[in-house]
């Protein structure tokens, strides 16, 4: 019959779920039977699963919404205040889209809860190991501790392969970690205006 399989994705911070709060994951499955089977599993929890076709999307987003959650953080820590930051969001979810159009063509999956709405929640959360990190980034002026979107940034480059295009977020989280740019300048360059 084949293996059946699925990916997990959307606004699931531990520190929430762990306290009683709600969360909406997205259950990303070629076939709904996998959904079917597993949605059952959380009845009477404070985890709602909602459906989507389209798992490599899914799993796509997951791994972006971490690395632009490392780029709100780093706004957040250079004193960026919500104008700039909400700005650094639309421009994220553009470039994510961008990504995902490049690699796999589910790009609508970047403006449901898999895709936006565990970005926002990724890269505005206090609890976001991500977001923590590009505030210490912001602050130290380089990478010392890795998280994984982070790590993610060569990776995704390197998986693009110079397909996609229009993604100066992206760049710039490359310069600051793995080319140790410094984050003010870059991020000032990224706006294109000295604070």
């Amino acid at each position: 019959k084949g293996t059946l399989s699925g990916v997990l994705g959307g606004p699931l911070l531990a520190e929430e779920l762990t306290s009683g709060q709600f969360g909406v994951g997205v259950l990303g499955a070629k076939n709904k039977k996998v959904f079917e089977t597993v949605q059952p599993l959380f009845e009477g929890t404070p985890l709602v699963l909602e459906y989507q076709k389209d798992s490599t999307a899914v799993a796509y987003a997951s791994v972006l919404k971490n690395i632009y959650a490392v780029a709100l953080g780093i706004a957040e820590g250079l004193g960026w205040g919500w104008n700039g930051r909400g700005w650094l969001c639309a421009r994220g979810l553009q470039e994510m889209s961008r990504v995902i159009k490049a690699l796999c063509g589910g790009a609508e999956v970047i403006h449901g809860t898999a895709g936006a709405g565990d970005f926002f929640a990724t890269a505005l959360s206090p609890d976001s190991f991500n977001h923590q990190t590009g505030r210490q980034i912001a602050l130290m002026g380089k990478c010392e501790a890795p998280s994984e979107g982070c790590r993610a940034v060569g990776n995704l480059l390197k998986v693009l392969n110079g397909r996609g295009t229009d993604l100066p977020i992206l760049y710039a989280l490359d310069h600051i970690i793995n080319q140790d740019a410094d984050p003010k300048t870059v991020f000032e360059n990224l706006l294109g205006v000295r604070a």
